[in-house]
C-alpha cells in the first residue's frame, strides 16, 4: 500500500513539472529570447511588413518591446507587441533590412508612433524565406490603447 501511496505521490509530481512546461505551450519571451539572433530576425521581418502595409510618408522601426510569448510548433511561433515610431527616412516600395539599420525612430515632438501586436513563425531549415509573417499587424496609436495597471 505505502509504495502505491509513494508511486502516486512520484506521478503526481511528475506530472505538474510536465504541466509547468508542456512541449509546444506558449511561454513568456526572456531577455535572452529577445536579445537572440532568432527573435530578432523575426522582429525585423515584422517591422518590414508593417511599413510595407503602410501609406504612411515616413518609415517607421521599433522604439519599444513591449511582451512576447513564443511556442514551439513545425518551428518556432513568435507572439509579440511592440512600439514603433516615425524615423527621417521615406518610406517606400523597396524596403530592406538596411532601412531598418540606418533608419532610427526620431525624438521629435508629434512623431507618429503605433503599438503593434505581430505574429511571425520562424523556420530555419525553410530556405531563403526563414521568418514568415502569419497575420496582417494589429496596430493602433497609443493614445487609443487603453491603460492597463
Amino acid at each position: 500500500m505505502k509504495c502505491v501511496i509513494m508511486l502516486s505521490i512520484v506521478a503526481f509530481c511528475l506530472a505538474g513539472v510536465a504541466i509547468g512546461s508542456l512541449i509546444g505551450g506558449k511561454r513568456p519571451l526572456t531577455q535572452e529570447d529577445v536579445k537572440s539572433s532568432e527573435f530578432r530576425g523575426a522582429l525585423d521581418m515584422a517591422t518590414l511588413e508593417m511599413n510595407r502595409l503602410s501609406s504612411h510618408p515616413r518609415f517607421h522601426a521599433v522604439l519599444n518591446f513591449v511582451r512576447g510569448t513564443k511556442q514551439v510548433v513545425a518551428g518556432v511561433l513568435y507572439e509579440f507587441s511592440i512600439v514603433l515610431r516615425a524615423t527621417e527616412c521615406e518610406n517606400h516600395e523597396a524596403q530592406n533590412l538596411e532601412n531598418l539599420a540606418k533608419c532610427a525612430p526620431v525624438n521629435l515632438l508629434g512623431a507618429s508612433e503605433f503599438h503593434c501586436d505581430f505574429k511571425v513563425l520562424y523556420q530555419p531549415w525553410s530556405g531563403n524565406s526563414e521568418y514568415r509573417v502569419m497575420s496582417e499587424p494589429s496596430c493602433v496609436s497609443p493614445r487609443e490603447v487603453p491603460f492597463a495597471g
